[in-house]
């Protein structure tokens, strides 16, 4: 049973500071064609600068020649966000909330933002200052009860993520 519990905390402690030595890997080459070859890699900053390539198109990336492409955007987005990238999490939601992807009743939206909140909250647990920020972000809106999406039972939402 010790053993059990040893695993589960070590769980707990390793990943999510794995995560955040991937995130604070950003020492690569933001010429397009070396953030392919680094998402390939896995990197995660390489991974998320390319959603933020197709998101922005030539605007982000000088060396990118192409036009915004939502859906490519959302494919690396994800894969970031899968790998527990709050910064991802967060672009998705943004991207619902002004229509660059398909999210007609809001759901997409409040479940990428619930996911960023709860994967920012461990970056800031692991002392990362700017999921700090964001975090204060979320709370400030709380507070103040701004809207950051289309759900209309908005402050009810936000107060039960900052209890998560």
């Amino acid at each position: 049973m010790k053993r059990i519990a040893l695993a589960l905390l070590l769980c707990a402690v390793v990943l999510p500071s794995a995560a955040q030595k991937l995130y604070e890997n950003k020492k690569i080459d933001y010429r397009f064609d070396n953030l392919l070859a680094e998402a390939e890699k896995g990197n995660i900053v390489a991974i998320y600068a390319l959603g933020e390539t197709y998101r922005y198109g030539s605007r982000y990336s000088a060396t990118y020649k192409g036009e915004p492409d939502y859906q490519k955007a959302y494919g690396y987005f994800k894969k970031a966000a899968d790998y527990g990238y709050p910064w991802a999490s967060w672009e998705l939601a943004r991207m619902c909330s002004v229509n660059e992807l398909d999210d007609p009743d809001g759901a997409e939206e409040k479940r990428w933002y619930e996911k960023a909140f709860k994967d920012f909250k461990l970056y800031a647990d692991n002392g990362n200052a700017e999921a700090m920020a964001k975090l204060a972000e979320f709370y400030i809106e709380i507070d103040q009860g701004l809207k950051i999406n289309r759900i209309s039972s908005h402050r009810s939402f936000c107060f039960r993520l900052a209890r998560i």
